[in-house]
């Protein structure tokens, strides 16, 4: 299966075992290029414990195993009512060069490539998650979690990267896909399709 073979050690039982500190605020795309030395290190040792004849394998436990769903396009949306922390892991593990974790903002897409958690924002009562809540000079958009605030730094619509400030354009709205609207749009469309259709009769 995959990921299912025997680890790589040398001669002494010692697995060849890399770490990459993640607990911070890399993105995807800093992290591979923190990455990359590390692979090209690993397959050094490979191909010298090969030549050395020095390598052994040792079986995986599966009972201590770990696993994970299959991912579509369409679990990249965020839940606001999730922590500032969540949500920003979720940003960062689907960073470019991966599709991108989105939301929606008058019920079009938009996909968030880069955020932040600040620090000493305003506390909110009565929040509303998802409820954009500062426009910043700089472009960046702050927008209330279920707990905090994450501050959104660079976003892409339709494909084209864009400053936050200039698509999430008001304070009055709050991210999200929302059906409602949605069926008001496809309502008002088929009245006038409908209006169209009769004044050809």
């Amino acid at each position: 299966g995959i990921d299912s073979g025997p680890l790589v050690a040398d001669e002494k039982g010692n697995l060849l075992e890399y770490r990459l500190n993640i607990d911070n605020e890399d993105h995807l795309s800093d992290i591979i290029e923190q990455f990359n030395p590390i692979l090209v290190k690993a397959y050094n040792d490979l191909i010298g414990l090969l030549i050395a004849k020095k390598i052994t394998f040792i079986e995986q436990d599966d009972s201590i195993a770990s696993y994970t769903c299959h991912r579509g396009p369409d679990d990249g949306e965020i839940d606001w009512s999730q922590s500032s922390k969540d949500i920003l892991n979720f940003i960062r593990a689907q960073a470019p060069p991966c599709p991108g974790a989105f939301s929606f903002y008058k019920n079009q897409k938009f996909i968030i490539t880069r955020a932040t958690i600040p620090e000493n924002c305003d506390k909110y009562v009565g929040r509303i998650t998802g409820k954009v809540i500062k426009r910043h000079p700089s472009g960046e958009v702050d927008i209330l979690t279920g707990d905090d605030t994450l501050r959104l730094l660079e976003i892409t619509v339709d494909g084209e990267q864009v400053k936050p400030s200039s698509f999430l354009n008001s304070v009055r709205q709050s991210l999200g896909y929302n059906p409602r609207k949605a069926i008001a749009a496809l309502e008002e469309r088929i009245r006038d399709l409908e209006n169209k259709l009769n004044a050809l009769t």
